[in-house]
């Protein structure tokens, strides 16, 4: 029989200790690539967090708040056009002999009258001074029963002083006065005025010839600024007032033709008429000529085609 093997003793004299520093042992590493990966999530999360519950902390800072009544806008909003239309529709007024418009604080307009193609009406200023519609720049607008706009009038050159009457005159056009059953007076700025394209020719130049029964003037502008324009006067033996009108002419055009940066030139037949004038506005001082056909440098081309068409000049 063996004997049995006995178990060996611990034995404290074996054991050896190296004497050498403390040392960490790794577990595992994480590299730092995952490192600033990992706290760009966390932010990430945490900018969606707080962007999506700000309003609730929104309100919880300043307390619920009363959502807009949009029906209560919407009215509003109604009541306005509808104001706005109303004044429009009291602008109008329906053309006749008992018509009264008060223009103005004490500005009154009465006993219209509209035959043979002259449209008439009495001005009465009951104002404390003289009243000048050129300085407001008034416009009346003629309109048929249907409201679709036929002429349009340039209210100027009418003066009237305190306490006075003044009877105006303007001459329609015929299917005007055919047609025409609403007055609409207005105010207009120059920013009020369409724009009217002007076509360029071959010479990159811009022209808007204005014709009337008797005068012509053909505006030239560069990039829509006047320039210079030219005036053309034709008078008729058979034209009412014939005699007096070639004299009247014969002697603007001497006064035309000494003035810097105008050339006029007169010529008399034995059945007509007709004065020639040039006006370059590089030298030529217009203002001082005291006439609303002739307008200044560098004038706006929208400007001089509506209110000349506004004169009854076709423009084009």
């Amino acid at each position: 029989m063996m004997p049995k093997k006995e178990k060996s003793k611990f034995n404290s004299k074996n054991v050896q200790i190296k004497e050498e520093e403390l040392s960490i042992t790794k577990i595992g590493e994480m590299n730092t690539e995952n490192q600033s990966s990992i706290v760009m999530l966390i932010l990430f999360v945490f900018i969606l967090g707080f962007i999506f519950f700000l309003p609730n902390i929104v309100t919880l800072i300043k307390g619920k708040q009363e959502k807009p009544d949009y029906s209560m806008i919407n009215n509003q909003e109604q009541e306005k056009e509808q104001d706005s239309e109303k004044q429009q529709e009291e602008s109008f007024y329906t053309l006749s002999s008992s018509l009264t418009v008060h223009l103005e604080e004490k500005i009154v307009l009465s006993n219209f009258k509209l035959q043979d193609n002259q449209l008439s009406f009495t001005v009465q200023n009951e104002q404390d001074t003289r009243y000048y519609f050129e300085k407001e720049n008034y416009f009346l607008e003629l309109y048929s029963k249907e409201q679709t706009l036929l002429e349009r009038i340039r209210l100027e050159d009418i003066v009237v002083s305190k306490g006075e009457n003044v009877n105006v005159e303007y001459t329609l056009q015929e299917s005007t006065s055919s047609l025409v059953n609403q007055l609409y007076f207005v105010k207009k700025t120059e920013n009020d005025y369409p724009y009217r394209v002007i076509e360029k020719d071959e010479e990159g130049v811009q022209k808007l010839t204005c014709t009337n029964n008797h005068n012509t003037l053909t505006y030239t502008f560069s990039n829509d600024q006047l320039v210079s324009f030219e005036e053309e006067i034709r008078y008729s033996l058979g034209d009412t007032n014939y005699e007096n009108l070639k004299v009247e002419w014969q002697e603007k055009s001497t006064f035309l033709n000494q003035q810097t940066g105008l050339t006029s030139l007169f010529v008399d037949t034995e059945n007509r008429f007709v004065v020639n004038t040039t006006f370059d506005l590089q030298k030529a001082n217009v203002k001082d000529l005291n006439n609303h056909y002739y307008y200044e440098k560098d004038t706006h081309s929208k400007v001089v085609a509506f209110e000349m068409e506004a004169r009854g000049f076709v423009c084009k």
